[in-house]
């Protein structure tokens, strides 16, 4: 540094290369003016601090010390034309990368905290292969000194600071060609201490006993996981035990609005008090679910639990012993509860086998348990013991609506309903279901037989569910599912329906015009007859036949693996100049590039694999067509009224739009040409 001075009080120093001023001594008595007054006179124009002088003044007289060494200007450095810098490849609706700071911190809350504050953010949806961002350079630029002369632009040879920002974060890896970061697995990208991250969307419980999805509102086009995504997220994070494969399709599956979605659970410890004896099944013997406000839900009562003759129904010792338990991690959690004392006593159509040491109550016919229990307790309140009385009954005659009164019904065998299954209930038989009334919206019936409803069946949420076949007077907005076939009286609006038998909707007696099939899904694998198809006013009437929607999705979702693995062999042939994937192409891009040697090998030994991975795809769509074609070729959907403009019509893998009203006609795949077109009856 060199020296100058303009007062004996003041002096003014400068670094070797002009970057910085110093003052070596700020004296009580100095003042701001004096050292805007010395820098001036010493030609300092550039990066004077006007905040950092008077900081020091006022330290220096609080004090009553003297201020050392007090930077009061810097200049600008200069900036290498060899910087680099990254762009970051945003989806549309969002302009700037987002900050991970916030999710980061929201995985470290309780599960009531993270759902409030989920809702309040943001997330740029990634998954694994997604090109993030590319590395580009920057123009140089030249500095100036504190006295506003120029500092050159160092040479491309000079040591720089690594830029942290150019270094891939959490999640995040260089892609193929190394100029570019791409995702390593789903998840949510953004800034995280000053580095391109993707975090993983995956909250542990405290006591590691719940992993769930961490769901937020996306910027931009939002990807939802795949099965493959979520069974990679777990297992990056350990978790091993309670995997919920359930809730994983169902999550990959269709969206979902709520914020943490649970996809692993721990097995929490049983104390005592709480195990109940070795039943034969989930007997689900509560009258009544508490639900999250404290309210009573009724519906989850379940009086007729299935059993067959001489099935055991509940076996145990003289006591109930508590059991460990394990988080997601597959670690145990210990129990220390005292034992409990058992009493099994039977009832109607119940026998008691065994001794004091094990006992079994066994069913001595078929039909549906009823169960009561009693708890004994000491003086000081503590549970010492339980009672619980079973007893078989044959018959499920409900001989009222299926409502409050009855809750939800689940039967080994028919069930005989002489009114409505009213709104929210459920009806589950091994058996048939008979109901004399309707089913109300929101209701539920599953049978392992036929079911039959007199009236109709309305309700966007209802769910119908049958392994035999299914007849109503009508459907509306409902969900079916059924093994054998649909007949319907009157009319089917906006459902969906589907059978792998056929369907069929008569329409009113003695009308052409009245009743039909308008609007929905209507899936008939052995084909479709219906009054009427669609109407004037509804243009979203769709009609399948002669393919499952399985073999559809499956198919669809073949198709696409075939295009996106295709995709995926040219862009990494064209990442290495590779023109064919042949030995003798390879040999001659290596011979042009040798210093790319093994990564254009790597490169082309996995395009091999997924060649190979593509010609099994393709056999898969091909075995799959010509299943499919052979369940089409008999299968036809017959409308004898009108089928009006816009229905959508397939059988099979061909499909057909109305481009106008037909009346009288019935639609096949002529065999000849392989055409779906429409024919007169």
């Amino acid at each position: 540094m060199t020296e100058r001075d303009t007062d004996p009080d003041l002096h003014l120093m400068f670094h070797e290369d002009g970057f910085r001023a110093v003052v070596s001594t700020i004296h009580l008595r100095t003042t701001v003016s004096q050292i805007l007054a010395l820098l001036e006179e010493q030609g300092v124009v550039v990066g004077v601090s006007e905040r950092r002088i008077r900081q020091a003044v006022r330290t220096a007289r609080r004090s009553k010390r003297p201020a050392q060494d007090v930077v009061v200007a810097e200049g600008r450095r200069p900036r290498s034309a060899s910087r680099q810098r990254l762009t970051y490849r945003l989806p549309p609706g969002l302009d700037e990368l987002p900050s991970l700071d916030s999710l980061h911190s929201v995985l470290a809350l309780t599960q009531s905290e993270v759902q409030e504050r989920v809702p309040e953010l943001l997330a740029w949806v990634v998954a694994a292969g997604d090109h993030l961002a590319s590395i580009e350079g920057t123009q140089g630029e030249v500095g100036l000194d504190v006295r506003g002369q120029s500092i050159p632009i160092p040479s491309p040879s000079q040591d720089l600071p690594v830029d942290p920002a150019l270094t891939p974060g959490a999640g995040v890896e260089f892609g193929p060609t190394g100029a570019e970061m791409v995702a390593c697995a789903y998840g949510y990208a953004g800034r995280h201490q000053g580095q391109l991250c993707v975090l993983e969307p995956l909250w542990i419980a405290p006591d590691m006993m719940q992993a769930c999805f961490l769901n937020v509102p996306t910027q931009g086009p939002g990807k939802q996981p795949s099965s493959r995504d979520l069974h990679a997220l777990l297992d990056s994070s350990g978790v091993v035990s309670g995997i919920d494969e359930e809730a994983i399709r169902q999550l990959a599956s269709e969206p979902s609005r709520k914020s943490l979605i649970p996809i692993a659970l721990g097995q929490p410890p049983s104390p005592a008090s709480d195990i109940t004896p070795g039943f034969v099944r989930e007997l689900g013997f509560r009258h009544g679910t508490f639900r999250d406000d404290g309210s009573i839900d009724f519906r989850e009562r379940n009086i007729f639990p299935t059993v067959s003759r001489d099935d055991v129904l509940a076996e145990g010792g003289p006591q109930l012993v508590g059991t460990p338990g394990h988080t997601i991690f597959g670690m145990d959690v210990g129990c220390s509860d005292a034992a409990i004392d058992l009493e099994l006593i039977p009832g109607a159509n119940v026998s008691l086998l065994g001794d004091g040491d094990r006992q079994r109550l066994v069913a001595t016919c078929d039909g549906g348990i009823t169960l009561s229990s009693r708890t004994r307790r000491n003086a000081q309140g503590a549970i010492t013991g339980r009672q619980y009385h079973m007893a078989v009954h044959p018959v499920a005659h409900i001989e009222s609506d299926v409502g409050l009164e009855t809750g939800n019904v689940d039967f080994a065998g028919h069930v005989v309903i002489d009114g409505s299954v009213t709104s929210g209930f459920q009806v589950t038989a091994s058996g048939g279901i008979a109901v004399a009334g309707s089913v109300e919206a929101g209701a539920q019936l599953r049978a392992g037989g036929d079911i039959s409803v007199q009236q109709g069946i309305v309700g966007r949420e209802t769910r119908i569910v049958s392994e035999g076949s299914l007849r109503a007077k009508f459907i509306q907005e409902a969900r079916v599912k059924v093994d054998g076939d649909v007949a319907i009286g009157s009319y089917v609006h906006s459902a969906y329906i589907q059978c792998a038998g056929s369907v069929e909707v008569k329409g009113l007696s003695g009308s052409d015009h009245s009743g039909g099939i308008v609007g929905g899904e209507i899936w008939g694998q052995e084909g479709i007859t219906v009054r009427n198809a669609g109407s004037a006013r509804n243009n979203s009437t769709r009609l399948f036949a002669g393919i499952s929607a399985a073999d559809f999705i499956r198919l669809e979702q073949t198709q696409q693996d075939i295009e996106r693995v295709k995709a995926d062999v040219a862009r990494r042939l064209q990442s290495i100049g590779l023109p064919e994937l042949t030995a003798d192409a390879v040999h001659d891009v290596v011979a042009r590039h040798p210093e790319r040697r093994d990564e254009i090998l790597q490169t082309a030994r996995v395009a091999r694999e997924l060649e190979k991975d593509l010609d099994q795809q393709i056999q898969a769509e091909r075995a799959l067509k010509e299943r499919i074609s052979l369940l089409a070729a008999d299968t036809s959907i017959d409308v004898p009224g009108r089928a009006f403009s816009d229905v959508t019509i397939q059988i099979g893998d061909r499909q057909l739009v109305l481009a106008q009203d037909l009346t009288g006609v019935y639609f096949r795949i002529d065999p000849r040409v392989a055409i779906l077109a429409p024919q007169e009856l």
